[in-house]
């Protein structure tokens, strides 16, 4: 399973990983009366919004993920860093691509 793959890829890279719902709730917060979906959502559950946003782009049978870096890409500096970009994911996706192994996709629904 995709998931399982970039789980233990921030396992090892260090940078952690948790795997949200996809309520559909969150349909709710990206209908538009001028639009087909909005990429933007009244609640606070922004990232799952976005999840959802991006979702429906993609066939339902094909395996995909989100990784939302917003909120980890930029902070101040610490005894690890100096201030500015903090490189999450990097890593991450450096070992995810190296032990990638193929998904098959989900039968499609008739």
């Amino acid at each position: 399973m995709l998931a399982d793959q970039l789980l233990k890829a921030g396992d090892v890279s260090g940078d952690g990983l948790w795997r949200m719902p996809l309520h559909p709730s969150y349909a709710e917060d990206t209908k538009s009366t001028i639009a087909d979906i909005k990429n933007s959502g009244a609640s606070g559950a922004g990232a799952g919004v976005d999840t959802h946003f991006i979702g429906a782009f993609v066939k339902p049978q094909t395996p995909w993920p989100h990784i939302d870096i917003a909120g980890m890409a930029w902070s101040g500096a610490s005894d690890l860093k100096p201030e500015g970009s903090s490189g999450y994911g990097v890593q991450l996706l450096e070992t995810f691509v190296r032990d990638f192994r193929p998904v098959p996709k989900v039968a499609a629904a008739e």
